[in-house]
């Protein structure tokens, strides 16, 4: 049975420019470092592009490969709603189906959102413990990049 992860973190960053960041491919690179690496089979672009299906080889903590391929298809960018939806599976990992939604906040700044469907057979609550402390670092990343731009 599927488990649903959701993370979220305010953000000082008006919504536009979280939204521009979240779109870049460069910065799925960097808010993931230091946990997970993916070494894909194709170019990727600088933008996420709806529609886009894209194969990787993962790296837990950059040295532990992991024994599978991990498909990720981005099947939804909205733009007016700041939302950007993937359906990703591969190996153990059934289902990780990642939405990610950035909101304007009244003070100008952000709520930034990370859901993630999770099915895993017997190991779903064990990947689902993990999606809860990865996120939180990738949010953690995502919070310093903005800093740092």
């Amino acid at each position: 049975m599927p488990l649903l992860a959701t993370i979220q973190t305010r953000l000082d960053a008006p919504p536009d420019r979280v939204w521009e960041t979240v779109l870049q491919t460069r910065a799925f690179q960097y808010v993931t470092q230091g946990w997970m690496a993916f070494t894909f089979q194709e170019p990727l672009p600088p933008r996420w592009i709806e529609g886009d299906r894209l194969t990787a080889r993962m790296w837990l903590f950059h040295v532990l490969p992991a024994p599978w391929r991990h498909t990720m298809i981005l099947h939804r960018i909205d733009h007016d709603r700041r939302e950007l939806s993937t359906e990703e599976g591969g190996g153990l990992l059934r289902v990780w189906n990642h939405r990610i939604r950035v909101e304007a906040r009244p003070d100008g700044g952000s709520l930034y959102t990370d859901a993630i469907t999770i099915e895993a057979g017997l190991l779903t609550r064990p990947v689902w413990l993990f999606a809860q402390v990865f996120f939180r670092h990738r949010q953690r990343r995502l919070r310093r990049l903005l800093a740092e731009s």
